[in-house]
């Protein structure tokens, strides 16, 4: 059930060529290992599910749900006033959760008179009647071993909903509402909780682990904590979540197949702090996962996305299943040609194949500022990288279900981006003394025979042949970058277009320019613009223009952009003998460069140029300044007599 599978075996000298052979399709499984093009809704997810056959779902990290009908019922009130009030029971998770943050409504929180944790509490921002009484309740049941049968809901229900439906284990509200017209205008509205999940096991918390410090144990659910952390909840999984002995979900992994230590590194690195804001001043957790699993869904698939969440990989090291997150590793050994044995089968292919390269990244995440709707992600693009590829777009979708950070999506999508330019793959035999390499260990390799000196590489696959040869398969890695928050797109309500590193600003000089009509005698003055020196390989499509009058302007406007080409434009229509200073910006539509340093000059004097056919444009900042206050005191003092 996990993603990648290698296990050390011996193989005959035939298998060992055809390994050789089929490498650069193994590799390449390392830049697949993120969730591709997911058949779940994330839409209905936050719909209340009506489903009598609804799977078992089990809510991790930090999640949102609108949960699965149980039961509803109407029943009357005190003064016997027919069906009054709807009750619903709504499912939110099979395994006891950590609790409620917020139950929204249209992406809005609801407020309420008190904890929804301890009784029925009214809803104080909404759903009122015209005298203001309140016309909604709810009531959340976190879920437990012990737990008992709502006595409220026995009474309200008449005795239907009994004693014995306790619900064990089982994280439920009750949505109480008096069906007043005037409160619910538009209809019963759409509850969305989002919840804290379920709690783990980790290794970290327990002191009876080697390096552990805590009171967790791994057979006392009662002792473990509700956690966002990506590696934490995927070793859950992988271990299963129980109710009452039984399989939720999971992969029943025995504490035999997940090596503590390697838990505990794995743990640590998706809790290093990274920044969350384009200022470096909010720090957070570096991967962080939360999603609703679901029974209908294959575990190898829940695990799919849990990994996407830490940037990583899952692998079976032959019954060691080791979690991997992003991170830079320490190379297990550095070697070159010497240590090569060449008169065996080897590859080493610089480039990859043309079916899969990627150039262009899109897809999606599950954004809690948005109350967690599903949202596009910045789109990864490059030109100069199209052009590379052979002018084409290789583009690749991915659905990302388990992250719910805008900040965090970005910084896994735009290493995964800067990754595909990863392309070498190599195949070797090394001497005996290379078993150490396990999957995912990276070494340092330096080759005269290839052309290369101290490239990394990260182990795919690792192999022993017949003649004790270690037979390694490896993909080209590189450093993570040290993430900067200055590198956030900024957020907008829908769909980002993100840059993809900076566009360089153009180089500009400016000069007079006198017109004079042969045929009126008009007269113009301006300036001719000439872009000079483009960057090589500037991306831009268009160069817009900013000016203003005086040197360092405070007060500018825009001139139509022109093509991004080595050429002269000529902006005319201004006033004459008058400093003005211009610069100009690139631009691919999505992306701005820096705006190139301010250029001055004046214009032509002229003896007579007619107001009428000057620009408005043309006009220095101060008299359409003036020409504005002049206006908004005009028609201030004719509101002013109108009142009177």
């Amino acid at each position: 059930t996990v993603a990648t599978v290698a296990v050390k075996v011996f193989v005959t000298s035939a298998i060992l060529a055809a390994v050789l052979t089929v490498a650069i399709t193994v590799a390449a499984t390392m830049l697949m290992g993120k969730r591709k093009n997911s058949n779940a809704n994330q839409g209905q997810e936050l719909k209340l599910k009506l489903d009598p056959t609804m799977p078992r779902q089990v809510a991790v990290g930090l999640t949102a749900t609108g949960g699965s009908l149980v039961w509803s019922f109407t029943y009357t009130d005190n003064n016997k006033k027919p069906n009054r009030y709807l009750v619903r029971i709504i499912d939110l998770s099979d395994i006891p959760i950590d609790g409620v943050n917020d139950i929204l409504v249209e992406g809005t929180p609801l407020s309420f008179a008190g904890d929804v944790h301890t009784g029925f509490q009214a809803c104080t921002s909404a759903y009122r009647a015209k005298n203001g009484a309140a016309c909604m309740w709810v009531k959340v049941h976190k879920g437990g071993p012990d737990q008992a049968a709502d006595n409220e809901l026995v009474a309200m229900s008449g005795g239907v909903w009994t004693n014995q439906h306790k619900g064990k284990n089982i994280a439920y509200a009750i949505v109480k509402m008096d069906y007043d017209p005037d409160a619910f205008p538009n209809g019963e509205p759409g509850l969305v909780f989002i919840v804290r999940g379920a709690s783990c096991y980790d290794d970290r918390a327990d002191d009876t682990m080697p390096g552990g410090s805590g009171t967790q144990r791994l057979n006392d659910p009662t002792t473990w904590k509700y956690t966002r952390n990506a590696s934490v909840i995927t070793a859950q999984v992988l271990r299963g979540f129980y109710s009452a002995g039984v399989l939720m979900f999971g992969a029943q992994a025995e504490a035999r197949d997940l090596y503590a230590p390697m838990l505990q590194a794995a743990h640590n690195e998706c809790d290093e702090l990274v920044a969350d804001d384009k200022n470096n001043q909010i720090q957070v957790p570096r991967y962080r996962a939360g999603m609703m699993l679901t029974a209908s869904e294959s575990t190898a698939s829940a695990l799919l996305d849990l990994q996407s969440a830490f940037d990583g990989r899952i692998i079976d090291r032959g019954g060691n299943i080791t979690i991997l997150p992003g991170a830079n590793r320490t190379p297990v050994f550095s070697i070159n040609d010497d240590h090569v044995t060449y008169i065996t089968e080897k590859s080493y292919q610089p480039r990859a194949p043309i079916n899969e390269l990627c150039n262009h990244i899109v897809g999606t995440f599950v954004d809690a500022q948005s109350g967690f709707q599903e949202k596009a992600f910045p789109t990864l693009q490059n030109k100069q990288w199209e052009k590379n590829d052979g002018g084409e777009r290789f583009s690749a979708q991915y659905t990302f279900r388990a992250i719910n950070s805008d900040s965090q999506v970005q910084r896994i999508t735009q290493r995964m981006y800067e990754g595909t330019r990863n392309q070498a793959t190599i195949a070797i035999a090394l001497p005996l003394w290379a078993i150490e390499l396990e999957q995912g260990d990276w070494f340092e390799m330096s080759s005269a025979r290839w052309g290369f000196t101290n490239k990394l590489f990260e182990a795919v696959k690792v192999d022993i042949a017949t003649n004790l040869a270690i037979v390694v398969v490896a993909k080209e890695v590189k450093p993570f970058p040290q993430w900067s928050g200055e590198t956030l797109v900024p957020r907008t309500d829908t769909v980002w277009i993100a840059p993809v590193g900076q566009l360089p600003y153009p180089d500009i000089a400016i000069s007079p320019r006198y017109t004079k009509d042969p045929d009126s005698g008009k007269e113009d003055v301006g300036f001719a613009v000439v872009l000079t020196g483009l960057p090589s390989g500037i991306e831009a499509t268009a160069i817009e223009f900013e000016m203003g009058v005086g040197a360092n302007p405070s007060t500018t406007w825009t001139v139509p952009g022109v093509a991004a080409r080595n050429q002269v434009t000529y902006i005319m229509g201004l006033q004459p003998a008058t400093q003005y200073s211009i610069r100009a910006t690139a631009t691919d539509g999505s992306r701005y460069s820096p705006a190139s340093p301010w250029q001055t000059a004046s214009t032509n004097g002229i003896a007579n140029v007619s107001k009428d056919t000057q620009a408005v444009g043309g006009k220095p900042a101060a008299t359409v300044i003036n020409d504005i206050n002049a206006a908004f005191q005009k028609a201030a003092d004719a509101e002013s007599t109108s009142n009177a």
